[in-house]
């Protein structure tokens, strides 16, 4: 009966009926069982409140008390008079009584306590006689009277325990009525929460029979139709969601059975079906074929095209190679018969001629050099090397080349480098001096009167970078405020008119802007018309490790005369020039057109144990080139003793490391002067001579190393007998790039001259066994070679006449301390040469 009307309920209420009521289970429980916690917690909290603090209040009343009977007995022993705090006390205790009367709920307590209070303002009164008496000086009276207090006392104190006592018998009591009533409220909450679980669990069955029912009715009737039974129906009873799936069963069969029979009128025409089918995939196949054929063509001209590309890319990096050699050719025949030429009686207006070709020439290359690097720039094959090199050194040979275009305008050229600046970087020097160049020699170009500076500034340092800011000022025209969008632009000048009075290609700057930013720098321009502008640029440098960089010049040969030599080159021109330049060293000069033959010259020189001490090797020649020929000489024992030197017309910046691991000792692009060429093979001889195990760390011979070979090979003596005077001073003059020692006296100063050759002495005045003016009357007096070298005074006496004494006695500057390094370098660079 309840089954049926169940079915008429929906399966989803049905369900929420189902959690509704063990909702209504749990919920119905939690109430209960938080009223019975309550209530005991009440009942336990009222208990510890009032008993707690009734029995904390009587025995603070009963020591009260007691201390009052204390002071009674002071009094009694000593005659003290204590009456004062004991009736203090006394009459505390009486307060805290009356506090505890109200709290106890209990009326035999209670009425204790009331009489309590009266045996207690009796003990008062009587402290209270005792003062009175002492006033009046009764003494037996007083001690008499403070023995009776003192007995009432004890009775009150004894009154007070038992009614502590009374108190903990209630509280026994009281815990167990707690108890007993606690116990039978959970016996009450078990007994109702059980049946109502009954009857939840009863009704809960209901609900799940009344679902799982029709489900197995249905589940029946499902394997039924599994089986074959088409005719097989579902029972149907109520209204509920069940009864609906039933009925859909029901219409579902109906369907299928007619389905079947459709399957079975179908596969009568399935063949022909088939056959239309396959006809159609085939012919998508075809088309699909025909699809990828397509895209393997389209690939095969993708990769064509790759190919022709990269081809291209090539073929411009040969060109560009090519056209490096064939115009650096005839410019080094140019160049070096223009030399020969220099050298020869001329008379005015033939060394005229000849100067304004070497200018010309001069020009020519650096459009060489430019339109090359811009091309460089645009294939995204610029590169850069990283070599050790002396910043002042380097912008010394710019202000050199500058000065002598500046002189021809009647225009100054200042430069200024920070003292703060170290001086010993690692970057790349030809680059940092093509930006310098180029931004100078516009000034040069733009500045019709004045000057041109040029700045050097530490914007940042750190242990191991240096971040430099170099200016380029000019006096010349300026650049209007609207035309300066037009300069760092590819072949782009502020005056692009056909009537210009300034020459140039416009690639300068923009070559010089690239430079710039692979420094990991920035580059601007600060100008305003008619008043001159100021180029500037910021770099990044790393610093030189520590290193003795004068050890190559100390061991310099006096000359290469007799020295073995061949030269690789296939130009008869170039072959004249190196003919020309080694006869006139007078050394000993075999020539070779091909690497073949080069080879075979060598191995027949190896065999009469004549091996050449050098070859100067061209890099572009028919059959073998210079890179080959020279792994092939590394590589065999019999003439790998020969020390290589490359001289290419082709060469690049950025090759310098490629010509190193080969092999190469030296490197230099064509065409070089005579000097450096003279100085490169007498540093490759040096180095080979003092050669060490290191070998892999030999720095590669250039024309910035033979520059600064001169600087390094510099060294300056450092009398001083103060010892943080003395490393003050060694490492400002390492700051600018210089080896110091140290003499701690004028003595020591004399000998270490005796010992070693210096270049110049900053000589203190006032130091012990021998101070600096007779140090220096005995070097200028002394026979030896070093009697006129440098000698600068670097003292602390700056009174007047101080200067005009040390110069008197034999000395060439004078320095005061503390030293300012400007005023240092000044006189290293005045009495240096």
């Amino acid at each position: 009966m309840i089954s049926s009307l169940l079915r008429n309920i929906s399966v989803k209420v049905r369900i929420i009926g189902a959690f509704i009521i063990l909702a209504m289970l749990i919920a119905g429980s939690i109430p209960l069982l938080a009223s019975f916690q309550h209530s005991i917690l009440n009942n336990l909290k009222h208990i510890i409140e009032v008993e707690t603090q009734s029995e904390r209040l009587l025995l603070q009343s009963s020591v009260k008390v007691v201390h009052a009977q204390l002071n009674l007995f002071r009094f009694i022993k000593d005659y003290l008079p204590s009456t004062s705090d004991a009736l203090y006390e006394a009459q505390n205790a009486r307060k805290l009584l009356k506090e505890t009367n109200k709290i106890i709920e209990v009326p035999t307590e209670r009425e204790s306590i009331d009489k309590l209070l009266v045996v207690l303002d009796e003990f008062i009164d009587q402290i209270k006689q005792v003062q009175k008496s002492h006033q009046q000086k009764k003494h037996p009276e007083v001690i008499r009277q403070a023995f009776v207090a003192s007995k009432t006392g004890n009775d009150i104190t004894q009154r007070i325990e038992q009614i502590v006592q009374i108190r903990e018998e209630h509280i026994l009591h009281t815990n167990m009525a707690v108890q007993m009533k606690a116990q039978s409220r959970l016996i009450f909450y078990i007994i109702a929460y059980i049946i109502l679980l009954i009857f939840s669990l009863f009704v809960v069955f209901l609900i799940a029979h009344s679902i799982t029912q029709p489900i197995s009715n249905l589940r029946d009737s499902a394997e039924s139709f599994r089986d074959g039974k088409l005719e097989v129906v579902a029972l149907v009873h109520g209204k509920d969601e069940m009864t609906e799936l039933a009925e859909t069963f029901n219409l579902m069969a109906y369907q299928l059975k007619g389905s079947f029979q459709k399957l079975r009128d179908h596969q009568d025409h399935l063949e022909e079906k088939v056959m239309k089918r396959t006809l159609k995939m085939t012919e998508a196949n075809k088309q699909l074929e025909k699809e990828n054929n397509e895209r393997r063509k389209a690939e095969k001209a993708l990769t064509i095209a790759k190919e022709d590309a990269e081809a291209a890319n090539l073929a411009k990096s040969e060109f560009l190679a090519n056209m490096s050699h064939e115009i650096r050719t005839p410019m080094n025949g140019i160049m070096g018969m223009l030399e020969f030429l220099l050298e020869t009686e001329l008379d005015a207006s033939q060394e005229d001629y000849a100067n304004n070709i070497k200018e010309s020439s001069d020009a020519l290359l650096g459009i060489i050099n430019d339109i090359l690097d811009f091309s460089k720039i645009e294939a995204g094959k610029l590169q850069f090397e990283i070599i050790d090199f002396d910043l002042r050194v380097t912008i010394e040979g710019i202000i050199k080349m500058l000065s002598m275009k500046a002189n021809e305008k009647n225009l100054e050229v200042a430069c200024f480098i920070d003292p703060k600046v170290p001086s010993l970087i690692q970057g790349d020097p030809g680059r940092l001096r093509q930006v310098i160049l180029n931004l100078a020699t516009n000034a040069i170009k733009f500045t019709e009167y004045g000057k041109i500076s040029i700045r050097a500034e530490l914007q940042s340092e750190s242990d191991t970078q240096v971040e430099i800011l170099f200016q380029i000022k000019d006096t010349g025209i300026g650049i209007a405020k609207n035309k300066l969008n037009r300069l760092f632009k590819s072949f782009s000048q502020v005056d692009a008119s056909t009537t210009r009075r300034f020459g140039g290609t416009g690639l300068g700057l923009v070559i010089s802007k690239r430079l710039t930013q692979i420094m990991n720098g920035k580059i601007g321009v600060n100008s305003v018309e008619g008043d001159g502008s100021e180029f500037w640029f910021t770099a990044f440098f790393d610093k030189q490790m520590d290193s003795d960089h004068s050890l190559e010049s100390k061991y310099l040969p006096p000359d290469i005369k007799g020295k073995r030599i061949i030269a690789v080159d296939d130009n008869d021109l170039n072959q004249r020039i190196l003919y020309e330049h080694m006869t006139s060293w007078e050394c000993s000069l075999t020539i070779a057109k091909s690497g073949e033959e080069a080879i075979e010259k060598m191995s027949i020189a190896a065999n009469k144990d004549e091996k050449f001490d050098i070859a100067l090797i061209d890099m572009m020649m028919p059959g073998m080139d210079g890179l080959q020929l020279a792994k092939k000489i590394k590589s065999s024992s019999a003439l790998s003793y020969t020390s290589l030197i490359m001289l290419t017309s082709c060469g690049s910046r950025g090759d310098a490391e490629k010509f190193k691991n080969v092999g190469f000792a030296a490197y230099f692009n064509k065409p070089i002067n005579k000097s450096d060429l003279y100085n490169a093979i007498v540093s490759v001889l040096s180095n080979r001579t003092h050669a060490t195990d290191d070998d892999d760390k030999k720095k590669l011979i250039t024309k910035y190393t033979i520059k600064e070979q001169k600087k390094y090979g510099t060294r300056i003596l450092v009398a001083d007998d103060n010892v943080i005077n003395q490393k003050v001073a060694m490492l400002k003059l390492k700051k600018l790039g210089y080896n110091s020692d140290v003499a701690s006296n004028g003595l020591e100063a004399v000998k270490a001259l005796e010992n070693k050759s210096y270049d110049m002495i900053l000589m203190d005045i006032q130091m012990p066994v021998m101070d600096g003016y007779e140090a220096t009357q005995k070097i200028r007096t002394s026979k030896k070679n070093y009697k006129d070298i440098p000698i600068v005074a670097m003292t602390a006496n700056a009174m007047k006449g101080d200067k005009e004494k040390c110069l008197g006695a034999g000395m060439n500057d004078y320095i005061p301390k503390p030293i300012d390094p400007d005023v240092l370098l000044k006189a290293i660079s005045t009495w240096i040469s």
